[in-house]
């Protein structure tokens, strides 16, 4: 049975099988690499190759969409609290962020980009008041120990 389909690169094809959904097997491979390939959603899909794109009609929801990761989410909050988000450095935390929570990176790719993103939190979000590091408590503690230790 034959039918229309419009393919991810905006070309409309005739499909002979109700699976097909797209025109070649280079547009196949692009939708995987985008992310595109699964199970065939019910309405239409954001999709962008080159100059052509087709977007969501605003009252339908993205049904691919997942929710923001929870580190995300939490350098999103912690950078609004301090009014910092809209910043080059608050930008740079959170594209930071969003690589650490990709599932594409690497072990070695996520432990730069957290000693990065680590870095970055501390310049941008000051220390909560009162709240000692621990470092710092066990600097005082050796510092307490060799005052007795010399007494």
């Amino acid at each position: 049975m034959e039918h229309d389909v419009t393919c991810s690169c905006g070309k409309v094809f005739r499909a002979v099988s109700e699976r097909a959904r797209y025109c070649s097997s280079t547009c196949r491979s692009r939708a995987s690499r985008a992310g595109l390939v699964g199970p065939k959603a019910a309405g239409p899909k954001v999709v962008a190759f080159g100059a052509v794109a087709a977007t969501l009609p605003a009252s339908e929801p993205d049904p691919e969409r997942q929710a923001e990761p929870p580190l995300v989410s939490a350098t999103r909050c912690e950078l609004e609290s301090a009014g910092r988000l809209n910043t080059a450095l608050g930008q740079q935390a959170m594209l930071l962020a969003d690589r650490m929570a990709s599932p594409f990176a690497s072990a070695a790719a996520v432990a730069s980009l957290a000693k990065r993103h680590s870095d970055l939190m501390a310049a941008l979000v000051p220390p909560a008041p009162g709240k000692p590091d621990a470092l710092d408590e066990i600097a005082e503690r050796r510092r307490r120990k060799a005052e007795a230790a010399s007494a």
